[in-house]
């Protein structure tokens, strides 16, 4: 199954402070967002990211008939 687009547009680097830049990115990479952020956060809102691209990937290959 495919990832959505956002998931394969994900930048993540690391600055001299230690601290995690995340840059999301659309599918016609266009910025989104940018977020700044200690390592310990950045791996928890990386676990959603992932959790949210699952779930989107499930509905998107749901046939609309089976959608209540």
């Amino acid at each position: 199954m495919e990832r959505p687009a956002i998931s394969q547009a994900i930048g993540l680097a690391v600055d001299a402070h230690g601290l995690v830049h995340l840059r999301l990115l659309n599918s016609q990479g266009g910025k989104l967002a940018i977020l700044v952020m200690a390592p310990e956060q950045a791996r928890k809102v990386a676990a959603t990211l992932n959790q949210v691209a699952d779930k989107a990937a499930q509905v998107a290959a749901t046939p609309m008939t089976e959608v209540h």
